[in-house]
């Protein structure tokens, strides 16, 4: 996420944004804020990566936002969805269906 800012600063645009993270699931959202949060794990890189989200989320470079699973616009890019749900997502993204403009 912080190669986007490198990548914007680079083209000399300025967003005025802070980065917004968005994600379902509580117990990461307190392991990441809460000041006296404990997480145990014999994985050392996700003990390494949590630190590191960590300390952007104290810091106040980053906002961790709690988001309801079925609002998470990343699960139609990372999951099979039915097609309900995908066009639930095609509509999250903002998408129109072309095929009424497309003349045979």
């Amino acid at each position: 996420m912080f190669w986007w800012r490198r990548l914007f600063s680079a083209l000399q645009v300025d967003l005025q944004r802070q980065i917004t993270i968005q994600c379902d699931n509580r117990q990461t959202i307190d392991l990441l804020t809460r000041k006296d949060a404990q997480y145990y794990t014999k994985l050392r890189h996700i003990d390494i990566y949590h630190h590191w989200l960590r300390q952007e989320a104290q810091q106040g470079r980053i906002d961790i936002r709690w988001t309801p699973t079925a609002s998470m616009g990343a699960d139609g890019l990372t999951k099979l969805l039915p097609a309900q749900k995908h066009q639930e997502f095609v509509k999250m993204l903002g998408l129109h269906d072309l095929e009424s403009f497309i003349t045979a």
